[in-house]
Order: structure tokens, then sequence, then C-alpha cells
């Protein structure tokens, strides 16, 4: 293989940390060159998160909820004084 080709390589994806900003700003390379493709990919994203986004927004409703039937009566959370 080119040593040159092998010295960029190993510069650019050497370590983790240079690797996800290689990525990343081919990523934004990508972006910046086809318009419509970051709303797709969101839109997607979005879709494919909306039913655990519903089922955490559900479970968090029916624990606060719970929580809030079960406190104790007369308790108004704030300790007294003295």
């Amino acid at each position: 293989m080119n040593p040159w080709f092998t010295a960029w390589v190993q510069f650019l994806f050497g370590t983790p940390k240079r690797t996800l900003w290689t990525v990343g700003a081919f990523v934004v390379v990508v972006l910046v060159a086809i318009p419509g493709l970051g709303e797709i990919v969101v839109n997607r994203i979005m879709i494919a998160l909306t039913p655990f986004i519903q089922l955490a927004v559900a479970l968090a409703v029916l624990f606060f909820g719970f929580r809030w039937l079960l406190r104790p009566s007369g308790s108004s959370g704030k300790k007294k004084k003295g």
C-alpha cells in the first residue's frame, strides 16, 4: 500500500477522537452537498424513535402519578422547622 495513503489513514483514524471528528466532518460535507438529505434523515430517525418516546412519556406519567397518589396525606413535601 502507498505509504502516503497509510500515513493519512493513520492520521485521520488513528485514535477514537480523531475518527469521530473525521466521520463528523464527512457527514457535514455530505449534508451540505445534498440539501434535502438532512431533513429526510431526521424525519426517519424520529419515525423510528416515536414508539420509544411514547413509551417513555407514558411510564413517566405513571411513575409520577403513582408517586403523587401514594404520598403521605397532609404532606406538602416541605420539612417543618424546629
